[in-house]
């Protein structure tokens, strides 16, 4: 609660445990979307499909898919709302990203 207050957002990956991991703590959403898309850079990200899904935030999904394509011209963005065992662990407000390398 505190986190969500001070307007702290989380950029995370998944394990090979499948467990969520940290990477970076940024203040405010734009940062952490600036963040997501220069970790998948970092992660070799080459431009093909991804998949946005959002927990009651298709507003910074539609801001992602916007960024993503505007630096990746090609890609295949895919925002839908989040499902099944992704809604247990997600958040309000938040997104999971997923792509192919």
């Amino acid at each position: 609660k505190l986190a969500k207050l001070l307007k702290i957002d989380m950029v995370g990956t998944a394990s090979q445990e499948g467990k969520l991991e940290p990477l970076i703590k940024v203040h405010g959403m734009r940062r952490a979307l600036r963040e997501v898309l220069k970790r998948m850079g970092a992660m070799k990200y080459n431009g093909k499909e991804v998949i946005i899904d959002q927990c009651q935030n298709e507003k910074d999904a539609k801001i992602l898919k916007g960024e993503i394509i505007a630096k990746y011209p090609k890609a295949k963005v895919t925002i839908r709302p989040t499902h099944g065992l992704c809604t247990f662990y997600a958040e309000v407000g938040s997104l999971m990203v997923g792509f192919a390398d």
